[in-house]
């Protein structure tokens, strides 16, 4: 019995949860074999970077590896999850924790709240690599998120300063990106309507 490989409904929101993990798991741990390296055995690690200095206990030092990893790429993250915007509310019901920055929680919480538009990209997907019929609901939902992502997408680019371009220019790319990934769906539909109109010849 041949076995089915997973859909990619499936397989989508998988792989932006690992390559986001990635994201924050790579730069933490070498954060934390710097740390201990730095320490030389010490109870204390001292961190000069230019005007910052700092001087972190040995118990600190995994909080401070995971939260370093954590809003150091915290951008390239954000941009891969852009729907997970619609989870900024409880970015200001976690503002009393202080002891969690504004980026990292907006690591921890976008890539959740984007489960959801990973998987309509993967049934899209789906749709088109097995070509079958894609539901009008999925495809109208798609084709409506991409015109909206590629509106706010050319606004940004146009009403941000250009002096205030290096710190949202993240919010433009992560709007290209879905643009395009949501644009599979209708892209799904019109390849099914080409296939449709195909005339199919029976065999002799």
């Amino acid at each position: 019995m041949q076995r089915s490989s997973p859909s990619y409904a499936f397989l989508m929101p998988c792989f932006a949860l690992a390559v986001s993990l990635t994201a924050i798991a790579v730069p933490a741990t070498l954060g934390y074999l710097n740390l201990q390296r730095m320490a030389h055995g010490e109870a204390i690690a001292y961190l000069n970077a230019g005007e910052f200095n700092a001087q972190i206990p040995r118990n600190r030092f995994l909080y401070f590896a995971i939260i370093f990893g954590g809003a150091r790429f915290s951008h390239f993250v954000s941009a891969l999850n852009m729907p997970g915007c619609l989870g900024m509310p409880l970015l200001s019901a976690f503002r009393h924790l202080p002891f969690l920055p504004f980026e990292f929680r907006r690591t921890i919480i976008f890539p959740v709240f984007s489960f959801p538009a990973w998987w309509l990209v993967g049934s899209g997907l789906d749709s088109w690599m097995s070509r079958r019929r894609i539901h009008w609901g999925l495809c109208l939902t798609g084709t409506l998120l991409c015109i909206a992502c590629c509106v706010l997408a050319v606004g940004f680019r146009l009403e941000i300063d250009p002096a205030d371009r290096v710190d949202g220019t993240w919010i433009i790319w992560g709007l290209a990106l879905w643009t395009v990934l949501f644009g599979v769906l209708p892209f799904a539909w019109w390849r099914q309507w080409q296939v449709s109109r195909t005339p199919h010849h029976e065999p002799l």
